[in-house]
């Protein structure tokens, strides 16, 4: 038995930098606990040391892309060879040739390709090999320099049934990926017959995803799914392969797995593809539920969306989450995935019922109240929470008030909402635009606020009339003060928005012109402005000099 190892991935990339912690949890559960991390040019190099040093069973490696290859001088290559001394480097790579997309000039990628040859040959080092649409280029390159005696590894290996036999006669390794999964791959023809001696398995995360992934961010925890394909193409156990596919992988980098790692039983795991819940339609069959149009039900059924909402949440940095109005948990099954606690707030107990059901074992809780009589700085206690959910449309603006109180919390980091755009336009809107209003204000003064993005109807089911948005609020660090008194001055002016200021003001207070002009004058307004010119910070001064009018 042994862990299953990810030979080949760029977990330094910043599309991990939201929830790099959760993806590494989830990598464990499936079984996948140790990492390559792999570096082509200097920023990803020095990444991949920083990762190397702080994960427990991962090492790196350091080389030159061929897309980078024009830059390829004797700066760079003293470089790589310091950093081939570095014992956390265990190979030299990324490198090779890629007449596919020609980035650098074909004689540019030859000649630095040559290089990290020479240099992996005096450095006694492996290889780690880019080939697109040059494998026989490669190979005659190889042929003319000798072959390293280390030999290396042919990540993402895409070539065919002949190149493949003649690299693991010849002692190389073959990167096998998510590619393998692909409805047309031409690899399970191409690796027919070869011993399972002659593979590794990779991700090359955030890429090149299995199949069941396709368009969606590569992460480590797939590999399981990939080598539960391998393992079937060759007709071999599945901890059998884990098995051998790690002593490849010690043998070829010359490194030895903890031995807890070599005692884990990947095929005691769960295949991700296995855990991820079924889409919200096919739930609600299961548990024999219909929506309720009294409720106003539209829930998200785009497991991408909720993707995209839980990585808004994750830029939060939050440690647990409430959920406003969980629904079937399409977006709870996501925020449970980024491995935070999930409180969830939700009003049909049809459907608490189903969610107690499906997340049993989790870090999930649920509990039954109407969103818009909900007093939320309640949850806003102890460390760090955000707020996430899908607003029903009919109390979305109460529930943004009522949320106010709660997000002027200590330890609030901020809000993720999806909401009918009308209103998210409204929230965002600048002074003078037919959305601004009281939203703008009241909101504005207290968070930052960002549309984030717009979702149409048929992302939900069964789809609303309009359209819809996310959007996300972080408390400002410093709150423009409207007060009390403030805000119902904004809430009074926008009635009349399009009434002259000055006027305003001389009936709401009963005070002459005179007096209402110098007030706005000393301030720089115009009393023939309307208020739906006022900035934010415009009321709150209005409303400082108003009530020294109040006790004068």
């Amino acid at each position: 038995m042994s862990a299953l190892i990810d030979s080949h991935l760029h977990l330094g990339r910043e599309e991990f930098d939201v929830d790099r912690d959760a993806v590494l949890l989830r990598a464990r559960q499936a079984g996948v606990a140790a990492f390559l991390h792999v570096g082509f040019d200097r920023p990803s190099i020095e990444r991949a040391l920083l990762l190397a040093g702080e994960i427990e069973a991962s090492w790196a490696s350091a080389g030159i892309h061929p897309h980078d290859a024009s830059s390829f001088d004797d700066l760079t290559e003293g470089w790589l060879r310091e950093l081939g001394r570095d014992g956390r480097i265990v190979a030299i790579g990324e490198c090779g040739l890629d007449f596919f997309r020609d980035l650098s000039p074909r004689d540019a990628q030859r000649a630095a390709f040559r290089r990290q040859i020479a240099l992996a040959k005096e450095l006694g080092l492996p290889m780690i090999f880019h080939v697109r649409d040059a494998y026989a280029e490669t190979r005659k390159i190889l042929e003319t320099e000798g072959l390293p005696p280390r030999r290396g590894v042919f990540h993402a290996f895409a070539g065919d049934a002949l190149f493949a036999r003649w690299a693991v006669d010849a002692g190389f390794k073959l990167g096998i990926g998510g590619p393998l999964s692909y409805k047309k791959s031409n690899l399970p023809a191409a690796l027919s017959g070869l011993p399972t001696s002659g593979f590794l398995l990779e991700t090359d995360a955030p890429w090149l995803p299995p199949q069941p992934w396709r368009g969606k961010r590569n992460e480590p925890a797939y590999l399981h799914h990939t080598a539960r394909e391998l393992a079937k193409l060759c007709q071999v156990d599945f901890a059998e392969l884990a098995e051998q596919i790690a002593a490849s992988f010690e043998e070829l980098f010359a490194v030895r797995l903890p031995e807890e790692l070599r005692r884990l039983d990947p095929s005691a795991c769960l295949d991700p593809v296995d855990s991820r819940p079924p889409s919200q339609g096919n739930l609600l069959r299961q548990h024999g539920l219909k929506l309720d149009k009294r409720l106003g039900q539209h829930f998200l059924k785009d497991p991408q969306i909720c993707e995209r909402i839980a990585t808004a949440v994750a830029e939060l940095k939050p440690v647990r989450v409430v959920e406003l109005g969980a629904g079937a948990g399409a977006l709870s099954f996501a925020l449970l995935d980024r491995g935070w606690p999930v409180h969830a707030l939700e009003l049909d107990p049809r459907m608490i019922e189903l969610l107690k059901k499906e997340t049993a074992g989790r870090a999930f809780s649920v509990e039954r109240c109407d969103l818009a009589q909900t007093d939320f700085a309640e949850f806003a206690r102890g460390d760090a929470l955000a707020f996430a959910g899908n607003l029903p449309y009919q109390v979305t603006s109460p529930v943004l008030f009522a949320l106010l109180p709660a997000l002027r919390s200590r330890g609030v980091r901020g809000a993720v909402l999806m909401m009918q755009l009308e209103v998210a336009e409204r929230i965002v809107a600048s002074p003078g635009s037919k959305s601004y209003g009281v939203l703008s204000v009241l909101l504005g003064a207290e968070c930052e606020i960002e549309l984030l993005f717009r979702l149409k109807p048929g992302a939900f089911m069964p789809p609303p009339g309009v359209d819809s948005a996310v959007v996300r609020l972080r408390p400002r660090p410093e709150r423009i003060e409207l007060g009390g008194d403030g805000r119902l001055l904004v809430k009074d002016l926008f009635q009349q928005r399009r009434k002259q200021l000055g006027g305003l003001l001389r009936r709401r207070h009963g005070r002459s012109a005179d007096e209402v002009e110098s007030t706005l004058g000393g301030l720089g307004l115009d009393p023939t402005a309307r208020p739906e010119l006022l900035t934010i910070d415009d009321f709150a001064r209005l409303a400082l000099a108003l009530r020294g009018w109040d006790r004068a």
